[in-house]
């Protein structure tokens, strides 16, 4: 039997199906690719229902075959020869005989029915051989027994391969149902609830006040759907003669050792707890408060920054996130076609990347953003300056998600205005020259790895701050970045006609993405 490894943790498990089961335990976490367990099948998948779909449609065969071990199925139609080891496999080869034209008997003890016809076959196995396995079929089909699991402890029979899906031609999904062998420990389960509960709070950005009622609200649902069911357990152990004291004794141990109860009970009852946990069982990186000084009214003014090389050493821990990276050093793309900002004449003429090739390409991102209402009183009154970076060092398809993007630093606009670019980017500036001269240790077995801005984007307005150009667009005499073209000269007739604009702009685009780093301009000019 193969041996099936989830890559998330140590559970290992012989069942394709469970191993399906288990990874329900992995949905929430982020930029994870699900793969399939089958082992000449390497498709991975970015969500668990398409990953489950794949398993339950593509691999029917391999999901059930586990069942009986040291069983031999011989096929009792003449001139046909065909054996198998799994009972699911030799009931979908008769269906095949019938779909020939030919009639086929079950293959069950005790049963002389014959069928020509694939539904009815499927229908018969359904309604009189639901609860039969793989040693209830005839002698004359089965060749060596030598060991068989208990059905209690494998819980193989046909009615699971029914549930499955085997025997049924439509292509609806089963439900799954999780058993002991899915889910090992209550830690486990508790970092999976915990990865939802960081899902609404970073992804769907939902307050911690509604997260709470919603941790709230689920608990009481389970209370009471765990109330009903331990009111139907009682009243069948009654019938079963069990006394009231060992029922009143189990009902307490079940609810006690609820996973989702501890959960919701301990670690995950406030936001507090919440927030604590996430520190300490994820890959958090602390910011560090910058500051700044006192502004015009005498308050001390901060920054918040979050390191660089905390957050690139994080990153790397992340087995995937190497891969990613090795992958597009190892890519080399066509000289005559220009794909990414590496393909650029600025890039492959960069002394530092020249000769430092595995060096980290940084792409920091820098706009303002309103967190209030943009207009009337509140207007620029709580507006934030935000700086992020991405790592070129990804293929584009790696790199164009949003969750790619990392924050690096926060500040109130008016305190950058007020304090300048020298208090707000100090430390920053600071790490990334570190970057640049001595380098991270990324990989343990390699050398430190240096890194280099590769290039700053942002919008009109950002762009202009960082540059150092003007940032008054209404009023200001020069109107372009790329020429010293004044405004009255752009109002003067004949001088820009709509096709020379748009020539205009066409020519800017084309340079910068020779130079791989500039900006394109669609002010109109």
């Amino acid at each position: 039997m193969t041996l099936l490894q989830c890559v998330l943790c140590a559970y290992s498990t012989e069942s394709l199906k469970a191993f399906t089961n288990h990874y329900q335990l992995h949905r929430n976490v982020v930029n994870f690719s699900f793969p399939c367990g089958v082992p000449e099948c390497n498709r991975h998948f970015r969500k668990y229902a398409a990953f489950r779909s794949h398993v339950y449609r593509d691999h029917k065969f391999h999901r059930s075959s586990r069942c009986i071990e040291n069983i031999s199925f011989l096929c009792q139609v003449p001139l046909c020869a065909y054996e198998c080891t799994s009972l699911t496999e030799f009931l979908a080869h008769l269906k095949n005989h019938i779909l020939q034209k030919l009639t086929i008997s079950c293959p069950f003890q005790n049963c002389d029915k014959s069928f020509s016809v694939k539904s009815s076959f499927t229908a018969h196995i359904s309604r009189c051989h639901r609860d039969k396995t793989g040693t209830s079929l005839s002698a004359a089909v089965l060749q060596s027994v030598e060991h068989h699991r208990e059905a209690t402890q494998e819980q193989c029979t046909v009615n699971d391969e029914l549930t499955g899906g085997v025997f049924d031609d439509s292509d609806t999904e089963p439900e799954l149902v999780v058993g002991a062998e899915n889910i090992t420990d209550t830690e486990q389960f508790m970092h999976s609830i915990a990865l939802f509960y960081l899902k609404l709070q970073a992804k769907f950005l939902l307050p911690a006040s509604t997260i709470q009622s919603i941790v709230e609200e689920m608990e009481m649902i389970h209370n009471v759907g765990l109330s009903v069911g331990l009111t139907k357990l009682s009243e069948r152990l009654s019938n079963l003669g069990v006394g009231e004291s060992e029922i009143s004794s189990l009902q307490k141990e079940l609810i006690e050792n609820s996973a989702f109860h501890l959960c919701n009970t301990g670690e995950m009852r406030t936001n507090n707890t919440r927030q604590s946990y996430f520190r300490t069982s994820f890959k958090y990186v602390y910011p560090v408060q910058i500051y700044l000084g006192k502004d015009n009214q005498n308050v001390d003014r901060y920054a918040q920054y979050v390191p660089i090389k905390d957050t690139l050493l994080a990153l790397f821990k992340d087995d995937t996130v190497k891969s990613a990276y090795i992958e597009a050093h190892k890519s080399v793309s066509d000289a005559a076609v220009l794909n990414d900002i590496t393909d650029g004449e600025a890039f492959r003429t960069n002394q530092f990347f020249v000769q430092n090739p595995s060096a980290l390409r940084i792409i920091l991102y820098q706009d303002s953003f309103e967190v209030a209402n943009p207009l009337g009183s509140g207007k620029k009154k709580h507006k934030i300056l935000a700086v992020y970076f991405s790592l070129a060092d990804f293929l584009p398809y790696h790199r164009s998600s949003v969750d790619r993007i990392q924050l690096l630093l926060l500040c109130r606009e008016v305190d950058f205005k007020h304090f300048g670019q020298e208090a707000v980017f100090s430390e920053l500036v600071r790490d990334l020259q570190s970057l640049e001269e001595i380098g991270i240790n990324l990989f343990q077995e390699h050398t430190p790895i240096r890194g280099a801005v590769l290039a700053i984007v942002g919008d009109n307005l950002g762009s202009h701050c960082i540059g150092g150009f003007n940032e008054n667009f209404s009023s200001c005499n020069f109107v372009c970045r790329y020429c010293i073209v004044d405004r009255k000269t752009c109002k003067f007739p004949g001088i820009f006609t709509k096709s020379t604009v748009q020539t205009f702009e066409i020519t800017v685009y084309l340079v910068t993405s020779s130079l791989s780093i500039g900006y394109y301009s669609t002010s109109g000019h």
